[in-house]
């Protein structure tokens, strides 16, 4: 990419041997990610409260760009630190009769999907991890394969319940049949507004649910259900 570039090109990455390589990384959960950047031999810490790893290779992208320009590295450690997700873009929301919403409601594509089944696989201390994920539009030919995939990956990670909404969200539940889900923990609803007014039945305390886009989908509309009919507590 950079051949026939004549200036500075800096190299930067996860587990890698990048000027700027994150050497190790330590999920805290719902708290984020703490991460080591090493750079010129010497190894600075950070915590990423953005839900996921995967959000570690953007947050080194930016330390590199920053250190090339003299930013101190304490100051970029506390920038990392404080940084908040969107509206919709991994938002964790608390609600008061003792279950979890991660809204991931603004978009969707397979890869950034089984991360965060991943994700939520990995979490410790809820009774039941719910998965409620929109149909993926403008996937092409492969459409069908890549949501079944995801549905397998759902199964893999262990979540006790699987609610698909729209479409081609139907094959995510296909999927997790094939790698071993029980059909009665796997729903599929037309809409948005179906999809919340299940949900609503069927949270309970102890749960954590992860709300997947995409956009077309409209998944916000559930999440508004739940917060109509239960109490957040959020500021």
């Amino acid at each position: 990419m950079a051949h026939g570039f004549t200036g500075k090109v800096v190299t930067y990455g996860v587990r890698s041997a990048a000027l700027f390589g994150v050497q190790q990384m330590r999920d805290l959960g719902l708290d984020g990610t703490a991460f080591t950047v090493r750079h010129a031999g010497r190894d600075f810490d950070f915590v990423l409260p953005l839900l996921g790893q995967h959000n570690v290779a953007n947050a080194v992208a930016a330390i590199a760009v920053g250190a090339t320009h003299e930013v101190p590295w304490d100051a970029m450690r506390e920038a990392v630190g404080d940084m908040k997700p969107e509206k919709m873009r991994g938002e964790v929301i608390k609600f008061r009769e003792g279950f979890t919403v991660i809204d991931d409601s603004y978009n969707s594509n397979p890869r950034a999907l089984s991360e965060m089944i991943r994700f939520v696989g990995r979490l410790a201390g809820f009774e039941r991890k719910i998965l409620v994920a929109g149909e993926m539009l403008e996937l092409g030919p492969e459409a069908a394969e890549l949501h079944r995939s995801c549905g397998r990956d759902a199964a893999r990670a262990g979540l006790a319940l699987v609610l698909a909404v729209q479409g081609q969200a139907k094959e995510i539940l296909e999927g997790a049949l094939e790698a071993g889900m029980q059909r009665p923990r796997l729903k599929f609803v037309r809409d948005a507004v179906q999809a919340g007014d299940l949900l609503a039945r069927t949270v309970k305390k102890g749960d954590i649910v992860l709300i997947k886009g995409s956009r077309g989908v409209k998944l916000e509309q559930a999440i508004n259900t739940l917060r109509a009919a239960f109490s957040s507590m959020e500021p």
